[in-house]
């Protein structure tokens, strides 16, 4: 369990009878091939967006020497969209990496400080933008930097497809079978009214660089790196996350967290 929701977990104990004390190596042995696995691909996936840095800034600086207005305007736009994808690339390679200590944390104070950013970003929808009904005092032990950026990128994809957000905050509960095993949860409802999405992406669109198809452009459209940030994020903290359509239109995404 403890391996499951920290991958840095301290090693089991390698004592007693000799087949736990087997049990017990076996165990250690496949959660360090774990550990150096995830820390090779994160290495290899920061390295390579660190060295497309350079040859980006190269075509940028040689695309203004094109004289088609028009075509040097296109390439500028393609080697922003690269850039904008590498820094992505780099972020969610930093926060696969990321050892912030956990805390105490007030979970209705994040939110509201979330909806308020939110809020002051897009002030023509700004109404549109907050909690559904008054929130519950929650207290949580999580990663404070990790879970903000976790929320606030469902929020601003609420807010950017949807045209606004709705987030209601339950009071924690006992958890239930499949969920966690035997804590206190709390969950977190984020809604929008916006056109949803396929049943058969509400999952793929977890894995990164996966995009929605009316998210395809340049303007609105993102790197595909928000959602499994905040999956990898919330699963480091022993939490879930699930998408799914609202009747009758719109997307809910539920997020459980181990208060």
């Amino acid at each position: 369990e403890a391996l499951g929701r920290d991958v840095n977990a301290p090693p089991l104990p390698e004592d007693g009878p000799l087949e736990i004390a087997r049990a017990g190596r076996a165990f250690n042995t496949m959660a360090s091939r774990i550990r150096r696995f995830l820390t090779d691909r994160t290495l290899l996936l920061t390295a390579i967006g660190h060295d497309l840095r350079t040859p980006i800034t190269r075509l940028k600086l040689r695309s203004e020497f094109i004289e088609d207005d028009d075509l040097r305007a296109k390439f500028l736009m393609d080697l922003d969209e690269l850039e904008s994808m590498v820094s992505a690339t780099l972020a969610f390679g930093r926060d696969t990496s990321r050892r912030e200590p956990m805390g105490k944390l007030d979970l209705t104070a994040l939110l509201q400080t979330i909806l308020d950013e939110a809020a002051e970003m897009h002030p023509d929808i700004a109404d549109a933008i907050g909690f559904r009904a008054e929130p519950p005092a929650v207290t949580i032990h999580a990663r404070p930097v990790g879970l903000k950026r976790a929320l606030n990128n469902l929020v601003v994809n609420a807010v950017t497809y949807g045209h606004g957000v709705r987030v209601t905050l339950l009071p924690p509960r006992p958890s239930e079978a499949g969920e966690t095993r035997g804590e206190m949860v709390t969950t977190i409802l984020i809604e929008d009214d916006g056109p949803g999405l396929p049943p058969e992406d509400l999952e793929r669109m977890f894995e990164p660089f996966v995009r929605a198809e009316s998210s395809r452009n340049r303007e609105t459209g993102g790197t595909g790196l928000g959602l499994a940030i905040a999956r990898n994020i919330i699963w480091g903290l022993g939490g879930d996350i699930r998408l799914g359509n609202r009747a009758p239109h719109g997307l809910r995404v539920t997020v459980t967290l181990v208060c």
